[in-house]
């Protein structure tokens, strides 16, 4: 599965430099390297959408 994974990643990075990826692209990025980590995809929505709430609250 984590070959899978980091092959996805790849994708996603790859589509972000190049400028064709969606909204959601570096969101479904982070959920990635979660995954790779162990962590369920159930806890890295939460956890990513915790970071992106403090990256706004930060940046504002």
């Amino acid at each position: 599965m984590a070959i899978t994974i980091r092959g996805a990643a790849l994708a996603v990075v790859q589509d972000v430099l190049n400028g064709t990826a969606d909204k959601n692209a570096v969101r479904e990025f982070q959920c990635l390297v979660l995954r790779m980590l162990g962590i369920s995809p159930q806890e890295c929505t939460v956890v990513v959408k915790q970071a992106a709430a403090l990256f706004r609250a930060a940046s504002s």
